[in-house]
Parts: structure tokens; C-alpha cells; sequence
């Protein structure tokens, strides 16, 4: 009789351990990429919006950082701002296309705003083009209203209003109304109702946002002035291309302008603004670009001179 006996391991046994060893190599082998499935509890946030891949909705834990996009918007649209239809909670900033909140113990709905592009003035049933830079809607076309005096057509051919806008004198812009330094300016002056004339204010905020450097975005290190300018229709400057980028829509057409002998001046060289700011009792303060420099530059030259107007609306 041998002192060695062979014990033989049940089936059962054997099937048991090579389960138990595939589930160790299963394991072993998974990788934790950070990706996180989709939240089956907690509350519901939807997002509503017509621009294209909005994002934001989902199920969220109270206490959670929600944040939400509006998407790219329709053509002929732009984001204007989120709206909470229901939940009750406030965006850390509602006027720009990406916000967020803390998500409460509650569902929440918000939407995305979009607005049209473009303003009819219901005065004449004319049509702009309108653009948002920083916190402002400006137009983005120089204001053609005809008044019963104080404003022309460049070299009195109706067909250049139709392109650059009217020139106005500073009294025909302001229509009656008095000197203005405020943030907005309060001035309705020739533009429709909703809509304004800037102030100095208004235009040193606009440049800066756009490039502009110094006090009013006027300094010559800025680059406010080719970014505003359309991109066609400048006169060259020795041999350089006066055209601009226009990197804000805001597409600033060389117009010219009218002196006070009724001389009209400067096409495809220049294109000059009113401000709702006087700086005396015979000079208003007026932006203007050209197509030599970079910067937006300001002066302040007789009331008597036309030059184009450019309205915001009231927001």
C-alpha cells in the first residue's frame, strides 16, 4: 500500500476557480478612463434653445455647478440672453452664451434667447444691420433717416446715402437735445425710438472694446480702427491697403464728410461719428477712422461739419 494517495478535485471545484480566475483577469485588466455615465437620479435640468449643440441639460445632485451653452445661433440670429422658466435659481452672468448656477433641490427649465440681426426704423422702413460688441447692440450701418434740414447725402447723390449713411450736423444729430457725458447718454437725438446717440462714453467703451488703448480707446497704440473698418472699399495708403478687418461686424465704410463751406470731403479716406458730447459751445466730440492708421482717434471740431451718426439701442 502506498503512503501517497492521489486526491482527485471535483468538477464542480475546478469550474468554481477558473470562474473566479477569468473574473480576477477581467478586472485586473479594466481601465478607469474618467469618464462618468449619465446620472439616472438626482433632478432634472433641461435647457431649451435653437442653437445648435446647446448643452447643459441633464440630471444633476443638489449642491452640483451647473453649466450651460447655448449653442451657435440660427443664421440671421444671435444670442441675447438666458431666461429661467422654471426652478427659481440666477445665472452667474444671463447675458453671455455660457453660464452656470447651483443646481437646487428642485428641477429646473431655462432657455436661450436669440434675437434677429437685423432693426427696421418704422419712421421710413428702412433696414440695419446691428451688432453686438461688449455689452451693447450698435448698428452696424451708418443711420440714412432724411431730415427737413442739417443732414446731406455725399455730394448730394441719394444713392451714396443708401451705402454710407447721411451726414448730419451736430444740432440735426442731437435734435434739439442738450450735451450729454452720461453711460448711456439718454439722447435719443435723430435715432428711433429704442435707440440713442452715444456719448463719448459710449464710443471710448466701444474702442476699447475693440482695441482700443488709453483714455476713450483714442491713444495711437491701439488697433480699434482696423478692426472696426469693413474690409473692402478703402482707399490704399502708399502703396499699403486701407481696408480693415472688421472683426466685430461693425463694418465702417469710408463716407467722408461735409465742412461748413459745403464742401464734401475725404471718400474712401475717412469715415467720422458724432458723439452726444459737446466740448463747448461750438464743438462736439466725434470718433473717427481712416485708412492709414490702426487707431480710433477722437477731436472735437465745429458743430457746424456733418459726419455720420451711429445709433445703440436702449438695453
Amino acid at each position: 500500500m502506498s503512503f501517497f494517495t492521489r486526491r482527485r478535485r471535483s468538477p464542480a471545484l475546478a469550474v468554481a476557480a477558473l470562474v473566479g480566475l477569468a473574473a480576477v483577469i477581467f478586472i485586473s485588466g479594466c481601465v478607469d478612463n474618467g469618464a462618468k455615465p449619465p446620472k439616472t437620479s438626482g433632478y432634472m435640468v433641461t435647457v431649451n434653445s435653437e442653437g445648435a449643440d446647446a448643452s447643459g441639460g441633464g440630471n444633476y445632485e443638489e449642491g452640483d455647478v451647473v453649466t450651460v451653452t447655448a449653442g451657435t445661433a440660427p443664421d440671421g440670429k444671435r444670442f441675447k440672453n438666458w431666461t429661467v422658466i422654471s426652478g427659481g435659481v440666477s445665472l452667474d452672468d444671463s447675458s453671455i452664451e455660457t453660464a452656470a448656477f447651483t443646481m437646487p433641490a428642485n428641477a429646473v427649465t431655462v432657455a436661450a434667447v436669440f434675437e434677429s440681426t437685423m432693426f427696421t426704423d418704422p419712421r421710413d422702413v428702412k433696414t440695419y444691420r446691428t451688432t453686438k460688441i461688449g455689452v451693447k447692440v450698435w448698428m452696424a450701418q451708418n443711420l440714412d433717416f432724411k431730415t427737413e434740414n442739417g443732414s446731406w447725402c455725399y455730394e448730394n447723390n441719394e444713392s451714396n446715402c443708401d451705402i454710407y449713411g447721411r451726414l448730419y450736423n451736430w444740432n440735426t444729430a442731437m435734435s434739439g437735445s442738450t450735451s450729454s457725458a452720461k453711460n448711456p447718454s439718454g439722447v435719443q437725438g435723430v435715432c428711433p425710438d429704442g435707440w440713442h446717440l452715444p456719448s463719448r462714453q459710449e464710443w471710448g467703451e466701444l474702442a476699447i472694446a475693440a482695441g482700443g488703448t488709453g483714455t476713450y480707446g483714442a491713444d495711437t497704440t491701439g488697433t480699434a480702427g482696423t478692426k472696426l473698418k469693413a474690409q473692402s472699399g478703402w482707399n490704399d495708403y502708399k502703396g499699403n491697403s486701407g481696408n480693415g478687418t472688421d472683426d466685430f461686424g461693425f463694418s465702417a465704410l469710408a463716407g467722408g464728410y461735409r465742412d461748413t463751406t459745403g464742401s464734401f470731403l475725404e471718400f474712401g479716406i475717412s469715415n467720422s461719428w458724432w458723439t452726444a458730447t459737446e466740448n463747448n459751445s461750438v464743438a462736439a466730440f466725434r470718433r473717427w477712422v481712416n485708412y492709414r492708421v490702426k487707431y480710433m482717434s477722437e477731436n472735437a471740431p465745429t458743430k457746424a461739419a456733418a459726419y455720420q451718426v451711429r445709433c445703440v439701442r436702449d438695453d
